[in-house]
């Protein structure tokens, strides 16, 4: 049992080790950026709630709130 826990606590400490660097440098929120950098040109780096997810979990980006459990 302790072999299966290992790799998943370690998937889950490295995402949360990213959002937290997310949170560092500070990350905005904005509904209408995706890719994590100044699309609207306001000087703020930004995510929506899935790229940023996506973004932890090293996943693809382009997960939606629907698509991002069948990538889980």
């Amino acid at each position: 049992m302790e072999e299966i826990r290992r790799p998943i606590m370690s998937r889950i400490e490295s995402s949360i080790a990213r959002m937290r660097h997310l949170q560092s440098i500070p990350v905005h929120y904005d509904m209408g950026d995706r890719n994590g950098n100044d699309a609207d040109g306001d000087g703020r780096i930004e995510f929506d709630c899935s790229s940023a997810v996506s973004y932890s979990l090293e996943i693809n980006l382009n997960n939606n709130t629907e698509t991002l459990q069948q990538a889980l």
